[in-house]
């Protein structure tokens, strides 16, 4: 998991990875996801070439895995109700010139932050912490990795904290994060455990 025991993530997971993670029938970080990403006609995820109807993958089907295509207000709130239905905890909404995630818990609408999806998501989780460390203090970016990521899920009194009733999750580092973030970039050297849940799945200590 190289030290990431949650993310969310914003357009292609579904209900069926968070339940198997959720399981345990496959080993991974804690799933939030938005389901596909809602876009509009030629909009981020609008992946067709301007000579193509639907693309090689049928991203622009109504059964396709990363994304659905919804023009007018109608079209984005049944699309949106049935992303909810199929579980999704908030949705994704991709512009013409980026993306913006939205929250909706029951009718309040709240737009989230960063993702982290695809297959080069962990690569990407820990580039940009490389990328961060440039422009930051190391405890800004380990608070916004941490809680306020979970204040943006309204989870903060169970992610990124230390507390009675809080998720299990604890990290321990050959190094001191606070003063070099670079010790974050490297979990194969670095981490020595990670936890979720309470459960070790690292332990170079014990």
């Amino acid at each position: 998991m190289d030290g990431f025991t949650t993310i969310r993530e914003a357009g292609g997971a579904d209900y069926s990875i968070a339940r198997r993670l959720a399981e345990g029938a496959i080993v991974g970080p804690r799933l939030f996801y938005s389901g596909r990403a809602l876009t509009q006609t030629g909009g981020g995820a609008d992946f067709r070439t301007p000579a193509e109807t639907n693309d090689a993958c049928g991203h622009a089907s109504p059964f396709s895995v990363m994304s659905v295509i919804v023009d007018g207000v109608d079209e984005v709130r049944r699309a949106a109700r049935e992303e909810l239905r199929r579980g999704a905890p908030d949705q994704a909404l991709r512009l013409r010139r980026g993306r913006v995630p939205i929250g909706i818990p029951c009718n309040d609408l709240r737009v989230l932050g960063r993702r982290a999806a695809g297959p080069e998501a962990q690569k990407s989780q820990l580039r940009e912490f490389e990328t961060r460390a440039g422009l930051d203090s190391p405890a800004a970016v380990i608070r916004s990795a941490t809680a306020t990521n979970a204040e943006l899920l309204m989870l903060k009194h169970k992610l990124g904290v230390i507390a009675p009733g809080a998720y299990a999750d604890l990290l321990v580092v050959d190094g001191d994060p606070l003063t070099d973030l670079r010790v974050m970039t490297d979990p194969q050297r670095n981490l020595k455990v990670i936890m979720k849940d309470g459960v070790f799945y690292m332990n170079e200590l014990g």
